[in-house]
């Protein structure tokens, strides 16, 4: 009941779903996802089929914006190059407090420090995209608005039954994330120099073998 395609998604599909997990996302839930990558993409289709009702996607990119509009219609998407995505969460939310749950899935010091700023107080920053090196941050911040800072690894490898009975079923269209399609003798020149371009328009390129 799953497809080759869905199947080959499973594992960074796992990623994401364990994000969601730790921030503990359910119905009604808001949410801001910083990055429309392949992991942020599978974020915000994990996070709707938990149930959230508003998610923000912050993302410089404008290919990348226009691909995750495309995923789900229903997203905000906010170019933080021009308008602040905390401004835009306490706008969009309930008296102003800002998002539930704020995932992180860039690995950037910037990136990190948009979801503290966009999330309520008392919610959870989920650290998703791995960071490379030390990132400053305003602890004093973390302390005043009383919030949760989740970091995750990898993801428990028992969640992947879980996630293909969940796209087996209909509740989570991974195969979204799909921009290409390519021969393994085209794996560098069409597959990681197509994804290392920054002004490119892809997620996730398959590889047919």
């Amino acid at each position: 009941e799953v497809t080759d395609d869905q199947a080959a998604l499973i594992e960074p599909t796992a990623v994401a779903m364990y994000g969601v997990d730790r921030g503990q996302i359910g119905a009604g839930s808001t949410v801001l996802v910083s990055g429309a990558g392949p992991i942020g993409a599978l974020t915000v289709i994990c996070a709707r089929a938990a149930g959230a009702s508003l998610i923000i996607v912050s993302e410089p990119n404008p290919n990348r914006r226009r691909i995750i509009q495309g995923i789900d219609p229903a997203v905000v998407v906010v170019d933080p190059a021009t308008s602040k995505p905390g401004d835009v969460a306490r706008d969009l939310t309930e008296d102003n407090v800002g998002v539930d749950v704020a995932l992180e899935c860039v690995g950037l010091e910037v990136s990190l420090n948009t979801c503290v700023d966009a999330v309520r107080r008392g919610g959870k920053v989920v650290q998703v995209g791995l960071h490379m090196k030390p990132a400053s941050v305003d602890a004093m911040l973390w302390a005043l608005k009383d919030i949760s800072v989740e970091a995750t690894w990898c993801y428990p490898t028992y969640v992947w039954p879980r996630i293909a009975g969940l796209i087996a079923a209909g509740n989570l269209p991974v195969e979204k994330v799909i921009t290409g399609r390519i021969d393994a003798d085209d794996v560098v020149e069409k597959g990681f120099e197509a994804l290392l371009d920054p002004s490119g328009e892809h997620l996730k390129i398959l590889v047919n073998t």
